[in-house]
Formats: structure tokens, sequence, C-alpha cells
């Protein structure tokens, strides 16, 4: 079962304002690119010591003990799907120089989807804090 919410393509994303300067808005997309390929595994169900050290590691607290205890569902007896791929990670918008919404374009086997990511500066880290 996958949890990627499906965005329409009219909701185009804003530029990224120059709040966030170009070292902080990089800064935050290694995390983000990080953040999204991990949740390509998770969403699989694979929930293996990689995948949950990483959750915990790229998010916020809360956001990573919420994945790691409501893991996506597979029917009895499913076999575990591969997980999809990363096509483009772009900045949508920053709302201040410590915050960045990526918008990750993914794609399946059979289908493709978008992940909105926002990533914010805490403790000198830059962290998953919501996602859509």
């Amino acid at each position: 079962m996958r949890r990627t919410v499906i965005v329409p393509p009219d909701l185009a994303p804003a530029a990224t304002p120059a709040a966030a300067s170009a070292a902080n808005t990089r800064a935050a997309e290694r995390s983000a690119r990080r953040f999204a390929r991990t949740f390509l595994r998770y969403e699989t169900g694979d929930l293996g010591r990689e995948v949950r050290r990483a959750l915990r590691a790229i998010a916020i607290p809360r956001l990573a003990r919420q994945l790691l205890s409501e893991p996506p569902r597979r029917p009895a007896g499913a076999k575990r799907s591969r997980p999809g791929r990363l096509v483009r990670l772009r900045p949508e918008r920053a709302q201040a120089a410590d915050a960045v919404t990526f918008t990750a374009e993914l794609k399946y086997r059979d289908t493709s989807g978008t992940l909105r990511i926002t990533i914010a500066r805490r403790g000198g880290r830059w962290l998953v804090t919501g996602l859509r």
C-alpha cells in the first residue's frame, strides 16, 4: 500500500525566494534527497535497521516515531514490491532562511507520483518536519 500523495500538475511550484541562500538550499536538498530515497524503501515495507536509522537521523523525532509506529501494510502473502525511484527533486518554496519545501517526483513500476517534503534547520542540522 503506497502512502504517496498525488499532487495535480496545476499546482505549479513557486520559485525559491532569496530568503534561503544557495548554500542553505543545497544542504537542505541533500537531506531531502536522502529522506526521499529512504522513504521509497520504507513504503515498500522495508523496516530494516538501515531504514529505521536513516528515518530517525533525517526526520524530527515526532515524524520518525509516527512513520515507524504506522508502517505501510501489505496484503497477507503479498511480496514486497520493488522500491520506486527518485526522478527529480526541486525546491518549491522557502518559508524562511531555515525552512524549504521540496517536491520529489517519484517513478514506480506502473505509475508516478509526487511527495512534498518540508525541511527545516534544527540544531544545526536539516531535518524533515513534514510530508504531503
